[in-house]
């Protein structure tokens, strides 16, 4: 019966003990845009290169443990990017619905005062502010 407990015991520390990419992270957080670009890169593909960024980047990795399952995340991001690269940005995604909430944006910072064209789906959405050439990027599963 010990031998049992001993075995159950060490599954349950071996289980739990793998590297995980959990995170709740502000780019405020990191001390350069260099700095901020290398972390978002772990979780977010940019399609093109970014002049400035933001982000809020939330993610519970949850494949670890004795029963893994599906990760979640949250991802917020507030790209300044060259005028040409701003379609790359929302290319082969649908257009949206102008009612889809950007509150999410506020603790980006400052989002241009125009109003966004917007592209993709609640859980996958990009906003694009063409005249200041910024991107929102929001993709979220729960």
């Amino acid at each position: 019966m010990r031998s049992i407990f001993l075995f159950v015991i060490a599954l349950l520390v071996l289980g739990c003990t793998s590297s995980s990419k959990s995170t709740d992270t502000h780019s405020r957080s990191l001390p350069d845009l260099q700095a901020r670009k290398n972390f978002a890169a772990s979780y977010f593909k940019f399609p093109t290169e970014v002049e400035d960024l933001s982000f809020h980047i939330v993610y519970h990795d949850n494949s670890g443990g004795l029963v893994p399952g599906p990760s979640d995340w949250d991802i917020r991001i507030l790209a300044k990017v060259k005028k040409e690269n701003l379609a790359r940005w929302h290319s082969q995604m649908p257009p949206a619905a102008d009612s889809l909430d950007l509150m999410w944006m506020k603790d980006l910072g400052e989002a241009p005062q125009e109003s966004p064209k917007l592209y993709g789906t609640e859980h996958n959405l990009t906003a694009v502010f063409q005249d200041a050439n910024v991107v929102g990027r929001r993709l979220y599963a729960d």
